[in-house]
């Protein structure tokens, strides 16, 4: 399984960039040759990895993580499929009366939970709301801390 951090110069990954203060604007996940992702109109959405359109979002920073989790993360993506897509989670980084709704996503919370079933770790209600670049960063101690052990 590989998360991918992504930077896109359109004007919504610049909105993201700037209210989430990140580097990073855009996560997905590419298992079994398919591209899992939260798109703003059709909400979690699946794709072949050799005909995913990267033209509008870059790969720049790609973490691969072990197989031992990969059917617990598989299994949770396929059932993820077609909900919608988190846009009061999304504002929710602006206006922090509001919280991350669950059942819904947007791409850095499909990330996250996405990376806790691959280490087997239990959910809580913190994992639902985090940014592109907070889980680029936890993902890259997690692979630092696995090269020192």
């Amino acid at each position: 399984m590989k998360i991918n951090s992504h930077i896109s110069e359109t004007n919504i990954g610049k909105v993201i960039r700037f209210f989430s203060y990140g580097k990073y604007n855009h996560t997905s996940i590419e298992i079994n040759n398919y591209v899992y992702e939260a798109n703003f109109k059709y909400g979690v959405i699946r794709t072949k990895t050799d005909i995913w359109n990267s033209d509008t979002v870059a790969k720049s920073h790609t973490v691969i993580l072990t197989k031992r989790g990969n059917n617990r993360v598989l299994s949770f993506l396929e059932i993820q499929l077609g909900k919608k897509y988190d846009w009061i989670g999304v504002f929710s980084f602006v206006f922090q009366f509001l919280k991350p709704r669950a059942g819904y996503w947007f791409c850095s919370e499909l990330g996250m939970v996405a990376f806790l079933k691959a280490i087997d770790k239990e959910l809580d209600d913190k994992s639902q709301k985090i940014s592109p670049t907070s889980l680029h960063d936890i993902l890259e101690i997690k692979t630092s801390i696995r090269k020192v052990v």
